[in-house]
């Protein structure tokens, strides 16, 4: 009978400690990283972000193929997904003239208006465009180049890669935990516009 007192003592000592032990949370599955969100304007320079990016970068085209890029006109949806990105990138003001007025409109402060052209040589523009417009009873021509200069500029392989570089420094200051990770895939793919240019 005492034996019996003591197997039910320890069971319920057992009990109670194990009550009072705190019970261990669960592990929690490792933290989901936030890409970074990027918005381009052409194809080129999604291409090069979307490089540069890798896994770390969410990137995403604004003008739809076969659109014109200088007289472009965002839609509202467009502003709501610009207005959500980390990074704005355009080709230059000639290319896209509406591109700093409308992140300056709709920028909460969290973009980052990236001129992708900053450094690069333009070369000057073949052809004038002037379109001849009647205003009160009169022909007015209505300059619509860009000043003279060629807004094409990445296709100038040296102007690729300064434009790669832009692209890559703002990625990395806007996400210096992925630094290294930006700037090598900036490296390479300036590795590989070298030998195309080489090639050609």
């Amino acid at each position: 009978m005492n034996h019996f007192r003591i197997i039910i003592l320890v069971i319920i000592c057992l009990m109670a400690i194990c009550a009072c032990k705190k019970k261990e949370t669960p592990a929690l599955p490792p933290a989901v990283q936030k890409k970074l969100v990027v918005v381009t304007t052409l194809f080129p320079l999604y291409d090069f972000a979307r490089i540069i990016g890798g896994d770390k970068a969410d990137v995403s085209l604004i003008i739809p193929p076969g659109v014109e890029a200088h007289s472009f006109e965002p839609k509202p949806e467009d502003a709501v997904r610009v207005s959500k990105s980390d990074l704005f990138v355009f080709t230059n003001e000639y290319m896209e003239p509406w591109a700093v007025k409308f992140v300056g409109g709709v920028n909460s402060g969290n973009v980052t208006l990236v001129d992708s052209s900053k450094g690069v040589r333009f070369l000057k523009s073949g052809v004038a465009d002037h379109t001849e417009k009647e205003h009160g009873g009169h022909k007015e021509k209505e300059h619509n180049h860009a000043e003279g200069k060629d807004p094409h500029v990445w296709l100038d392989f040296d102007n690729a890669r300064i434009m790669v570089d832009n692209i890559a420094v703002a990625m990395a200051t806007k996400d210096p935990a992925n630094k290294d990770y930006f700037l090598a895939n900036a490296a390479s793919a300036k590795k590989d516009l070298k030998k195309l240019d080489e090639e050609f």
